[in-house]
This record gives structure tokens, C-alpha cells and sequence, in this order.
């Protein structure tokens, strides 16, 4: 039972913090890409190639920086005596950390390189576990296929190698717009289904 996981307290400061963190970067990404539109609009195709790439960043931002606080927040509720629902591996990377062994035999820590697609089904899957909440991530279809080439172009922006290279399509623009309201409404699908496991959790103790 949720009761038995989680202490009564918990699932607020790590859902506030979660849901500040993530609606911020969101409104980030959709005011550079407000600016790129209207750019376009005026012709100032150099102002509007400025703001395209700075969406592409700002997108990549409020993914990964939900991702991050998702993994932390059910790492942080995770910790709760009793019941402990991840392993020890599982645990390492929602802290995103790997362990190495130096040629003296000292163990050091450090970051985690993970790929952002299986970082982000892990994050869900880990979210929605430590709630023991029934919900599972759709990455999909057209979905899986914008996602993946907004990665491309994050990757060719980060790492320019001819100035062609920096420029935005108005295709690739609609691909990250549309990987935005995928993820927002993953995102937001699991909120809620986690929402209705509080307030059941809640009924249950009165």
C-alpha cells in the first residue's frame, strides 16, 4: 500500500518543487518560441534563426530538467523506512551517478552520461512506481519520430561543425513544438494519474 511507502508529507514538497521547476522552463520555451514566430513574420530571418535555436535549447532544458526532478523527487520519497521499491542500480542513476575504480583502487564517483531517450522512460517509470501508480509513458508513432530528430538537431546546434549546420527549418521548428506538447502531456497525464492516488491515499486515512 502507498501508506506504507511514503511518509504523509513527502509527496507535497516534492510535487511543488517538481511542478514549479518543470511549468517554468515550460513557459521558457514558449515565449523564445513565441519571439521566433514573430520574427519570422517580420522578415528578420536572423533575429528568427536566434530564436529558433534558442527554442531548441529551451526545449531540451524543460525536458531535462523535468526528467532531473522527477528522478529526485522519487528518489527523495523513495527514502522512507519500510518499503524500498528501487535497487541499489536503480537508485545510482536516479541520483545520476556511476561508479568507477581507479588504478590505486579508490573508488570515485561521478555524472552519469545518459541518453536522453531511455533517461526519460526512466524517469517516468520511476515516478510513477514510487507512487504505485498506474501509468506508462507512450513514445510512439510520429511522436518517437519528432522526439528523435529534435535530438538531432539539439546535437547538430551544440556542436556546429559549418555555419549551415545552425540553421532552423520551419519544419524542424514545428518538430519541436510538437515534441513540447508531447511531453507536457505525458507530463501531465502522470501528474494526474499520481493526483488521484494522493487523494485516494488521503480518503483512505480520514
Amino acid at each position: 500500500m502507498i501508506s506504507a511507502v511514503m511518509d504523509v508529507n513527502k509527496p507535497v514538497g516534492a510535487m511543488g518543487e517538481l511542478g514549479h521547476l518543470s511549468s517554468t522552463l515550460f513557459d521558457d520555451f514558449i515565449n523564445v518560441s513565441k519571439d521566433a514566430a514573430s520574427f519570422r513574420d517580420q522578415k528578420k530571418d536572423e533575429e528568427s534563426q536566434q530564436a529558433k535555436r534558442n527554442s531548441a535549447r529551451a526545449l531540451f532544458a524543460y525536458i531535462e530538467g523535468t526528467v532531473y526532478a522527477m528522478k529526485q523527487a522519487a528518489y527523495e520519497i523513495e527514502q522512507a523506512p519500510r518499503v524500498k521499491m528501487f535497487t541499489n542500480a536503480e537508485a545510482t542513476l536516479l541520483r545520476e551517478e556511476e561508479y568507477r575504480l581507479g588504478d590505486k583502487g579508490k573508488v570515485s564517483i561521478r555524472s552519469a552520461r545518459l541518453r536522453t531517450e531511455p533517461n526519460l522512460c526512466f524517469a517516468f517509470d520511476a515516478f510513477a512506481r514510487v507512487f504505485e501508480c498506474d501509468y506508462a509513458l507512450r513514445l510512439e508513432g510520429e511522436d518517437a519520430a519528432a522526439f528523435r530528430r529534435a535530438i538531432k538537431i539539439r546535437d547538430r546546434l551544440t556542436h556546429p561543425k559549418r555555419t549551415s549546420e545552425l540553421l532552423v527549418s520551419e519544419t524542424e521548428f514545428g518538430d519541436l513544438f510538437h515534441v513540447a506538447q508531447w511531453f507536457q502531456d505525458a507530463f501531465n497525464g502522470l501528474i494526474n494519474a499520481v493526483d488521484k492516488k494522493l487523494e485516494a491515499r488521503k480518503r483512505s486515512a480520514d
